[in-house]
């Protein structure tokens, strides 16, 4: 998960070298100091963190504390620079869950969503190969229930969702389905809520592996975050 402002990257960084490169992408053409979140260490470290970076509760708590150094930055521009939160999987989880928290209400502009899922036992659910024991998810204790708190995240906040056919871990059916409820926020909490005020939902569904690809997630990031940042203006003006 990535906290975009031009100050500071809280980023779990994943394997796959497409998504490797776009956090890559945002760190150099932002100049932002990366956090290391959930990307294991190499060599003798690793086995250290390995048990303690996966506990949803350790990564809240690292998400918060970043977040909140972030809008402590003092030479952060807060009326000229929004905040963005990017997340890769398990990192989707992390920013969905630090934007629907009450206290950060009105401090985020967008949420860039690369490959979520609508909870681990979803997950789970949806792999065929465990067959009956898919509907056992709710035995783990990692939750992660990204489908219920996206509903809660204000609909001014704009939500760009990328989905591939071909992650071996997460359908793009997960992506589809955070979208419609990205889409239907706000219509029950607050059905008067302006048009002009909802932010932006959006659902793409990209191939990693396509010759281009890497330059068109980032087109496509950063046209997302051009508007995404108007919209945001428009509101507070």
């Amino acid at each position: 998960m990535g906290i975009v402002s031009r100050s500071i990257e809280l980023h779990y960084e994943q394997a796959l070298t497409s998504h490797s490169q776009i956090t890559t992408l945002l760190t150099q053409r932002s100049k932002f100091p990366v956090y290391i979140g959930a990307s294991l260490p190499q060599g003798e470290d690793r086995d250290r963190f390995a048990d303690i970076m996966v506990c949803s509760a350790s990564l809240r708590i690292d998400a918060q504390t970043v977040f909140d150094a972030v809008l402590g930055d003092t030479d952060r521009d807060r009326t000229q620079k929004p905040i963005f939160l990017y997340g890769h999987s398990l990192g989707t989880a992390v920013a969905i869950d630090l934007a629907s928290q009450n206290i950060n209400a009105g401090k985020i502009s967008g949420l860039i969503l690369d490959t979520a899922f609508t909870s681990i036992a979803g997950i789970i659910k949806s792999w065929r190969r465990f067959g009956f024991l898919g509907h056992c998810g709710f035995l783990f204790s990692e939750k992660w229930p990204s489908d219920t708190r996206l509903a809660q995240i204000p609909a001014s906040v704009s939500i760009l969702l990328l989905s591939t056919d071909r992650d071996p871990i997460v359908p793009s059916a997960h992506g589809k389905a955070l979208y419609e409820i990205a889409k239907e926020r706000g219509d029950k909490q607050n059905p008067r809520v302006d048009e002009n005020e909802r932010g932006e939902v959006l659902f793409k569904l990209v191939d990693p592996y396509e010759g281009n690809a890497i330059q068109n997630m980032w087109d496509l990031i950063g046209e997302f975050m051009t508007r995404a940042s108007k919209t945001t203006q428009g509101i507070k003006a």
